[in-house]
């Protein structure tokens, strides 16, 4: 073998593979008296009921999962119906992650949470109810499976008043015609939560709720609270919380009296049907004060899942920072520095802080080519719904959220980031297409004092508030309904590292027949493949070798294929298994190689593409590379793409070839809104 010359720097990466990467975290229990670990800036501790509401409410949360290992293992599963069934396998005291596994969304997951053991589970062969009624009943029957109970007698109800020590924290209301009822499943069952059913139309993601669909939605909100037998409707009742798993618009113009408008001296009056976030309206009072916290997952079922599992099983110990504002005036209530001193006082990972002179377009680009190497991105910026204001009077785009690498929490100081969040070719649709599972953004121009400054946010995280709940103004006008959205779980906690430690435990768990241990099998085909030169491996084990955070060895192998035998075994479908290794090490030049030899696709691989080459194009020089970015110009966001693409272009072709390049992605544009950005470059 030309790469290596003998086996033994495989065997060493094989050791590697054994033994996997395994969490240890010492066994905690703790109860209610947690709360006297809760600090605020003077230093003294508080008891429970000293603390804000918001602050209880994640204490309650950190109190249950506390009571749950997690069993050291990720279980992929090919459809819903075997997805219901593995979640229904879960016991009380003891979860895990389970995933319908595609492409985007599980190396994401799988890659941050490091199993010691990843099985691929086949599917159990039967379809899921098509009657929502029957289908209901099936969620119910899992969740109090989940929880001890049994379904011929018991109720998740029942079971929860059976227990001296819980009370429910919450609703999780779906539509069991949406795609989205499985994270409410698990979020049920992961927080112990009640369920209920939100049916009828509202209207698509991207809309506008009119004032009779908002009155159904409020009326239906509150006939689950009230029906639920359990105090609500004040700061600190028994139900705080309220999670939307389901298709509804992200704001409504219904109209609101001048009570509820949070008017502000030297800003414009805020009209009575100006926009506001749903989500930023329900859970309030007559007043408008609020007595609890909305959060909302719509989308695939596959997406829906891995927010779901994020937020139960992901831990948030590191974060990254980046402003474009000042350091001075009201800006510099914004600034990200004191935040990250907080955080680093409390044992956070603090991946960077780049404010200023280094939040520029170029240096945005350079730092999040492979997605930000961070759990929690803290972003401020300014703009509209497709661009973004960074350092040195430099613009950012849509093109510029990058495909990520790891699952992430954003919280974006933004005016209309989440403004259309249906579509990826808005900032917000972007992030959350990439795989932002909690976002906290702005659906219109909500003024820089409805967000709650970063040192804020950063000092409430800490300390057991949970992450939506830190991230809204509870005092003044900005206390008031207004803009701000908030998209993921509202119990999903982000508190200092040090306070949480979830129990990772290795139990033996009989699998279901067929059941396949893909660490074990990975090794099994290796065997046949190291030191064997009439051997290649296959694009599966490449997949699955990336899936097991194994890059190195995935590495190691593909430079083997390409550089053996005059390339013969280098297939299409081995260059397309190997593009997502090569992105997580950015390796830019032999991604652009692979990537061609894969035929060019689509789809993630595309967004990968542009996530690495982008900030290097000041460096292209071949006409067939100029060619390819050509060919591989993104649908909704082709302006976008030949914009940034168009010095290389005029470099290499020639000034006078500019409109010639952008008549020929004109010839491709598929969609108006491609060919009248594309129109407008032209010169």
């Amino acid at each position: 073998m030309p790469i290596l010359r003998s086996t033994l720097m495989f065997l060493l990466l094989l050791i590697a593979l054994l033994a996997g990467t395994v969490v240890q975290a010492m066994p905690i229990r703790v109860d209610a008296a947690r709360a006297t670990d809760v600090q605020q800036e003077e230093g003294r501790q508080f008891a429970f009921d000293e603390l804000p509401w918001q602050c209880q409410l994640g204490v309650r949360s950190a109190n249950l999962s506390d009571r749950i290992a997690i069993a050291d293992r990720v279980v992929l599963v090919p459809d819903l119906a075997t997805w219901l069934d593995e979640i229904s396998r879960w016991k009380p005291g003891l979860h895990w992650p389970v995933l319908i596994e595609d492409d985007r969304y599980t190396p994401l997951f799988v890659r941050r949470f490091k199993p010691a053991r990843l099985i691929r589970r086949p599917s159990i062969g039967t379809d899921l109810p098509t009657d929502a009624v029957a289908l209901e009943r099936a969620v119910r029957d899992a969740a109090v499976m989940a929880w001890g109970g049994d379904p011929s007698s018991d109720t998740l109800e029942s079971i929860y008043e059976s227990l001296p020590w819980w009370t429910p924290p919450g609703i999780v209301a779906t539509s069991f015609t949406d795609p989205a009822w499985p994270a409410a499943l698990a979020l049920t069952i992961g927080h112990g939560q009640l369920l209920r059913t939100l049916d009828g139309s509202f209207g698509n993601v991207n809309d506008s709720l009119d004032e009779a669909g908002l009155a159904r939605l409020q009326t239906r909100v509150g006939e689950m609270f009230s029906e639920s037998g359990y105090p609500w409707g004040g700061s600190g009742d028994a139900l705080d919380a309220l999670t939307i798993c389901r298709v509804m618009p992200v704001r409504t113009t219904a109209p609101l009296s001048k009570t509820l408008r949070p008017n502000v001296p030297a800003a414009p009056q805020v009209g009575s049907r100006d926009p506001r976030s749903i989500t930023d309206l329900l859970c309030r009072d007559e007043d408008g004060v609020r007595w609890g916290m909305t959060g909302w997952i719509w989308g695939k079922s596959t997406r829906s899942i891995y927010m779901a599992m994020c937020s139960l099983f992901i831990e948030r110990e590191s974060v990254l920072m980046v402003s474009a504002y000042e350091d001075s005036g009201n800006w510099g209530e914004y600034s990200i520095t004191a935040a990250a001193e907080i955080l680093r006082e409390a044992e956070y990972e603090i991946i960077g802080v780049q404010s200023m002179g280094n939040a520029s377009v170029e240096a945005w680009r350079r730092l999040v080519m492979n997605g930000p190497n961070a759990d929690v991105l803290i972003l401020n910026t300014s703009g509209s719904t497709t661009r973004m204001n960074l350092s040195g009077e430099t613009v950012g785009t849509t093109r510029d959220i990058p495909a990520l690498n790891r699952p992430l929490a954003l919280h974006m100081i933004h005016s209309y980031s989440l403004n259309a969040p249906g579509s990826n070719s808005t900032i917000g649709g972007k992030w959350l297409d990439r795989g932002v599972y909690a976002y906290v953004g702005s659906c219109d121009e909500p003024y820089l004092n409805a967000f709650t400054p970063p040192s804020v946010l950063a000092r409430r995280i800490a300390n057991y508030t949970p992450f939506l709940v830190a991230s809204r103004v509870d005092t003044g006008p900005m206390a008031l309904p207004w803009r701000i959205v908030t998209i993921g779980d509202p119990l999903m906690l982000a508190e200092s590292p040090p306070r949480r430690e979830r129990r990772r435990v290795r139990v033996p768990l009989e699998e279901p027949p067929g059941s396949i241990d893909i660490r074990r099998r990975t090794l099994t085909r290796l065997s046949s493949v190291i030191g064997n030169d009439e051997e290649v491996v296959d694009p599966e084990t490449l997949h699955d070798l990336h899936l097991l955070g194994q890059d190195e060895l995935a590495m190691k192998l593909w430079e083997q294929l390409v550089e053996r035998d005059g390339g013969k075994h280098y297939t299409p479908e081995l260059a397309r298994a190997v593009l997502p290794v090569l992105h997580a090490r950015r390796e830019a030049t032999a991604y652009l190689a692979a990537y061609r030899a894969a035929g060019e696709p689509a789809g993630d691989c595309r967004e990968m593409l542009w996530s690495l080459w982008t900030p290097r194009f000041p460096g292209l020089r071949s006409p067939s590379d100029l060619a390819l970015f050509e060919r591989a110009l993104r649908t909704n966001q082709m302006g976008d793409d030949l914009e940034v693409l168009l010095p290389a272009a005029e470099r290499i072709l020639g000034a006078s070839q500019r409109n010639a390049v952008i008549a020929r992605a004109m010839d491709r544009a598929t969609i108006p809104y491609d060919r009248d950005r594309l129109k407008a470059l032209l010169k």
